[in-house]
């Protein structure tokens, strides 16, 4: 298969452009910057060998959590990856509207018996998630890609 140009998707309906690049059928990279009231909170989405790799950056509160999972969703029920990684290491904070967020990415992939892992939690939000029991749904991560029991 030849290498696609990138094509710009999502002006439809007045949302963010999101560019899609597909190379030999086997990956996808999906860049979306986009200004939430007085926070910029950017995603980078990554398809390599059936694992999406959804790169957060910025503070995930409600209104950020929201667009965010627009996003993954509409990129995940499009690939339908065997697993969701999803990268929290620069995210310095994390509201309930985080766990949530989680959440409801474990319960989609769960439709096609995919997997969440979450990777790079601060201190802090490993906490959260701990406490949320977010541990027994996903695997939790550590920032040396090493697998940690919740």
């Amino acid at each position: 298969m030849k290498n696609k140009a990138p094509t710009e998707i999502g002006k439809k309906y007045g949302q963010a452009p999101v560019y899609w690049k597909q190379m030999r059928g086997l990956s996808f990279f999906a860049h979306i910057f986009k200004k939430f009231g007085s926070d910029t909170m950017n995603l980078r989405l990554e398809l390599k060998n059936g694992t999406m790799t959804a790169a957060l950056s910025g503070d995930i509160d409600h209104h950020a959590a929201a667009r965010v999972r627009e996003e993954i969703d509409r990129a995940a029920e499009q690939v339908r990856p065997h697993t969701l990684r999803m990268d929290f290491s620069s995210v310095p904070f994390m509201d309930s509207s985080g766990i949530g967020l989680i959440l409801g990415r474990v319960r989609l992939l769960s439709l096609w018996q995919g997997g969440v892992t979450v990777s790079g939690l601060s201190p802090q939000l490993r906490r959260m998630a701990e406490l949320s029991g977010v541990g027994r749904l996903t695997k939790i991560e550590d920032g040396n890609e090493r697998k940690v029991e919740a």
